[in-house]
């Protein structure tokens, strides 16, 4: 309904960051527009399995750690046919879990996120050069995501990377399948 779209209509969609635009256009805006003539209309009939995906590395990688298998896997489609390497693709997905660790950590320790972001800073200074952009909403979403992820769940994460990190770099197997395998262990 209109009701639904008004965030875009009314001015608040610029005042929401990006991945909750693409969250809102993928739930609310494109179901809108493809159901826009009724549902008997060409168009519909011609939109019906459409989907909205942008090929963004930190969607895949966000899917993965909230445990959505099916956007993970578009978005790995998506960003293998837009031309990303699959070694950078696993690179993304090792520093997630590397950050869902340190978030982990900070809340068995009773952290909140001023102090979460704190641990993510430093944690950035010693492996990145502190390249990273840790803001409050980002945090939370991470810290999200590390609640469902449980210390020894991680660390069995830690052990598919490592595996298929070797198998990207060693085997003849099609590399997207590796990396699909991959997903399918993890999300």
């Amino acid at each position: 309904t209109a009701h639904e779209i008004e965030p875009a209509v009314n001015g608040h969609f610029k005042r929401m960051s990006a991945e909750e635009m693409l969250l809102h256009v993928q739930m609310w805006v494109f179901p809108f527009l493809k159901e826009l003539n009724g549902g008997a209309s060409s168009f519909t009939r011609h939109m019906k399995n459409a989907v909205v995906i942008i090929p963004k590395p930190s969607l895949l990688v966000e899917s993965i750690g909230m445990g959505d298998t099916r956007a993970s896997l578009q978005r790995l489609t998506a960003l293998m046919e837009s031309g990303m390497e699959p070694l950078p693709i696993l690179g993304m997905i090792s520093r997630q879990f590397r950050l869902l660790a340190v978030v982990r950590d900070g809340l068995e320790q009773g952290g909140k996120t001023a102090e979460i972001m704190t641990m993510l800073k430093e944690f950035d200074k010693k492996v990145s050069r502190g390249r990273g952009n840790f803001y409050p909403p980002a945090v939370e979403r991470l810290m999200r995501q590390a609640r469902t992820w449980s210390r020894r769940k991680i660390s069995r994460a830690f052990e598919k990377l490592a595996f298929t990190d070797a198998l990207l770099k060693s085997s003849r197997i099609d590399k997207k399948l590796i990396l699909e395998h991959l997903i399918l262990q993890l999300a």
